[in-house]
């Protein structure tokens, strides 16, 4: 059963459009990265971590379970990060890939333990600030928004294995639970 019958709206972004964009992300969102401050507290799971944690052939397996287990109360997950860790655990090249459905309810059982936080209406023009002053594309961008989005919800600390690419926004720290 379809729940929306009327075509959606098609947006369209003209040069000006753009540019636009760009002037009013630079000049208002400057002030915005650094006025968040809802969850200084909280921590970010990275979707690395969520993936070892699902996949126990692993050697990082039980120490990322561990993890998100003794962390849980400062804790939250990124709705980009639930996308992320069902790509992979879906993939063919993922150990013993996994049905959707099954999936679904793996990661379920472990981010339904944890906040959810989701973009707000100002992660675009965060991101879009990211993006200019550190000059990143391809699979960077996705790193990039997800900072942006943390950042709206005042997360300053991201947990990942990842760290090379996340050092390089001062805006966040890094923790790497297997070091």
């Amino acid at each position: 059963m379809l729940l929306l019958k009327k075509e959606p709206r098609r947006l369209s972004f003209t040069p000006t459009t753009l540019e636009f964009l760009l002037i009013i992300s630079t000049e208002m969102t400057s002030t915005m990265i650094q006025s968040f401050r809802k969850h200084e507290d909280m921590i970010l799971v990275d979707s690395n971590i969520l993936i070892y944690a699902i996949n126990t052939s692993s050697p990082k397996s039980s120490e990322a379970r561990r993890f998100l287990q003794s962390h849980r109360s400062t804790l939250c997950i990124a709705q980009q990060n639930i996308l992320e860790t069902l790509r992979v655990i879906t993939h063919n090249n993922f150990p013993n890939p996994m049905k959707i459905d099954q999936a679904l309810k793996v990661v379920l059982d472990i981010v339904s333990n944890f906040p959810i936080i989701t973009p707000s209406a100002d992660t675009l023009a965060v991101f879009l600030e990211l993006s200019q002053k550190y000059n990143f594309t391809g699979k960077m961008l996705f790193d990039v928004y997800l900072v942006a989005t943390a950042l709206g919800d005042g997360i300053r600390t991201i947990a990942t294995d990842n760290e090379k690419d996340f050092r390089k926004f001062e805006q966040i720290e890094v923790l790497n639970p297997f070091r």
